[in-house]
């Protein structure tokens, strides 16, 4: 499947998203984590080259992949375990920094666009209630850590005009609020002092502010918008699950809470960076919440030409794992490839999902 060319740098007009050429451009992508976690690099390199990897990714479609990590892997950058790459022995012993540039080269270098993701402070699994990653900001690493991590790592991508956007954090959720009078707890207001900091090392990079409690929610967006000192560079981003929605929500009800929440922003790009089910759970016959609510999210975001991300390609989990109940290189559920990381792991999804025209904005 051929993927919409990705032409830098991107822009914010409007609610649309125009490449360089001044063309309204539609992502269409994959998340692939792992190195926010205790690996500290992107799961598969256990069992496939990177390359390889890369190649699957192409060839599912995609335009875009949005890469996790954690502030505990920019700042401590520790070697990197040999069991974890072991399909790549180059990267064993590497600083985990070298492999994330690697892998970005990797990327890049194929066509395809990289938004950065911190997901995690402490490397770690993500996201409960009553984790400490709910807000940007934990004792070890406070508010000017991360954003001083931000900062390196703007100016380390800066001459890569492929790294096309920043997604300054995932899932703000409680204690944290859209604004609060309380700064440990304003999210849109720690976003632009963020931002600002981003776009100070690299003004041609967008920025990703994701909504409140879990990143479903831009309602204070309307009447509370991030300021940046650089225009055309906001970008809101939302998530949406299965679960957001109750046991039997109807499509009506599932398109009435996109609405209400997000989806009738008109002046600033909404992208959803997160969304996805148990590909077992897909048999294109429309039975079962998971398939249900994938074919009116999927309906809805093409109507208005909404950019989007799948969560995961990952065929297996990470280190992070045993948390859940479950070990590393365990079979991941909600991969798009399976656990060979050779092949989708339900072809039909694969194709319904990326095989779409894509609408433009």
């Amino acid at each position: 499947m051929l993927a919409e060319p990705v032409h830098p740098p991107l822009r914010a007009v409007g609610a649309a998203l125009l490449d360089g050429t001044g063309q309204p451009l539609r992502l269409r992508g994959v998340n692939w984590y792992g190195a926010e976690s205790p690996d500290f690099v992107v799961g598969g390199l256990h069992c496939q080259p990177l390359a390889r990897i890369v190649q699957r990714i192409v060839e599912l479609g995609a335009n875009c992949v949005r890469l996790p990590f954690s502030i505990q892997l920019v700042l401590d950058n520790p070697p990197v375990c040999g069991a974890v790459v072991a399909a790549n022995p180059e990267f064993a012993g590497q600083p985990a920094l070298a492999v994330f540039d690697g892998t970005i080269a990797a990327l890049t270098a194929a066509g395809l666009a990289v938004i950065l993701d911190n997901h995690t402070s402490a490397a770690d699994w993500c996201c409960a209630e009553g984790d400490t990653n709910a807000v940007w900001h934990t004792l070890r690493y406070p508010e000017p850590v991360w954003i001083e991590c931000w900062r390196r790592l703007a100016r380390r991508y800066r001459d890569n005009p492929r790294v096309i956007a920043v997604d300054l954090r995932n899932e703000p959720r409680s204690p944290a609020r859209w604004v609060s009078r309380d700064p440990r707890r304003s999210w849109r207001d720690a976003a632009e002092r963020a931002g600002a900091a981003v776009l100070a090392e690299n003004p041609r990079v967008l920025v990703v502010v994701e909504g409140s409690d879990f990143a479903s929610d831009l309602r204070g967006a309307r009447s509370t918008p991030v300021r940046l000192p650089w225009g055309e560079r906001l970008v809101y981003s939302v998530h949406d699950y299965p679960w957001f929605h109750g046991r039997s929500p109807s499509a009506r009800a599932m398109r009435e809470r996109w609405d209400r929440r997000w989806g009738a922003l008109a002046d600033t790009p909404v992208i959803v960076g997160e969304f996805g089910i148990d590909t077992a759970a897909w048999n294109g016959k429309g039975a079962g919440l998971a398939e249900r609510w994938l074919r009116t999210f999927i309906e809805y975001l093409d109507e208005r030409g909404i950019s989007w991300i799948y969560w995961p390609l990952n065929g297996t989990m990470s280190s992070a794992a045993p948390h859940h109940g479950r070990q590393f290189g365990a079979r991941e559920p909600f991969g798009l490839l399976d656990a060979r990381w050779e092949a989708p792991a339900n072809e039909a999804l694969v194709e319904w999902l990326f095989g779409r025209t894509p609408s433009r904005c």
